[in-house]
């Protein structure tokens, strides 16, 4: 059993988005990766697909989902429902900060772009291997 302190993880901001590695391979896991989101107004998620299902927990806020060109509209609090490989983004148009949890049936974690190349996402890096691949 492992305890993580969530004030002991490093902390990524980038684009309107601050966003923590919670729990990955680094922990010893084999087949989910958890990560804590905020997405301050007008900021949202790069479009990409992911090799694995992903749940979003939407814990506060409202915004917008579109998975492979359609859009659905959301607020808190929610459960959003990504099937693997779809093209997806979340958004966030409104005045009010949105917290998310993210459970992705794998890690590492593969992300690739719109174009199907991989990603970078900025805290995957080779001083933080939990989410790389």
């Amino acid at each position: 059993m492992s305890v993580i302190d969530h004030n002991a993880l490093e902390s990524y901001s980038v684009s309107g988005i601050e966003h923590r590695t919670l729990a990955a391979a680094r922990d010893g896991l084999s087949d989910i990766e958890v990560w804590d989101d905020l997405l301050y107004p007008g900021a949202a998620t790069p479009l990409c697909r992911h090799d694995c299902e992903k749940v979003v927990l939407v814990l506060a806020g409202s915004g917008e989902l579109e998975i492979e060109g359609e859009t659905s509209s959301f607020a808190a609090p929610c459960t959003l429902i990504v099937p693997r490989g779809r093209l997806n983004a979340i958004r966030n148009p409104g005045g009010r900060v949105m917290s998310l949890i993210t459970v992705f049936g794998a890690t590492p974690l593969s992300t690739f772009a719109a174009d199907g190349k991989p990603a970078e996402l900025p805290w995957r890096s080779a001083s933080n291997p939990a989410s790389v691949r």
